[in-house]
């Protein structure tokens, strides 16, 4: 089940900058988009998602001859490796 957060109050209004000072130099246009940080929390939140997944099934419910960590951290830092080769 997705769990969802309200936020109750006044909504927020905020303007972010339009360019930004690296080193001596200006921008001259923002470094993201806003559809762009969208993107990438919905892609943060998608891996969260799965991490919890994998590191929450239990080693029995995989049908695999390959070796799976009983610890739930490596777990998840092994199916990132399968999914990286």
């Amino acid at each position: 089940m997705e769990k969802t957060h309200e936020i109750s109050g006044p909504t927020l209004q905020y303007t972010p900058p339009s360019t930004f000072k690296i080193g001596e130099k200006w921008t001259k246009t923002p470094l993201v988009t806003t559809a762009q940080l969208k993107g990438h929390l919905a892609l943060l939140r998608a891996f969260s998602q799965l991490r919890a997944k994998i590191e929450g099934l239990e080693v029995e419910a995989w049908t695999t001859d390959r070796y799976i960590p009983d610890n739930k951290h490596k777990r998840w830092v092994w199916f990132v490796g399968l999914a990286v080769e």
